[in-house]
């Protein structure tokens, strides 16, 4: 099986931290930026940001961005476009 890594964000309105994994968990890069609340920064820079971010854990590890497989992120203002919206009902 070829190795893989996944890539983890926890991104908010001062820092965002990228940690680097592979399969069985081992940690093999931790790198942090800026911050990453699109809201405040816009959707472009946060992406840049994300982008640079998942670039320097992969240098940092040896691996090339081609094996990072799966990619999660907690960020600081995701979903809040639904505060105070009606809910929809089927």
């Amino acid at each position: 099986m070829k190795p893989a890594c996944v890539i983890g964000f926890d991104g908010g309105g001062t820092k965002t931290t990228a940690i680097l994994a592979d399969r069985k968990g081992n940690v093999l890069a931790e790198v942090s930026g800026g911050p990453s609340n699109f809201q405040i920064i816009g959707v472009e820079q946060a992406s840049e940001l994300l982008l640079s971010l998942l670039t320097q854990c992969c240098e940092k590890a040896g691996k090339p961005s081609s094996e990072v497989k799966a990619a999660v992120a907690g960020l600081t203002g995701a979903g809040s476009w639904y505060v105070g919206r009606p809910s929809c009902s089927a």
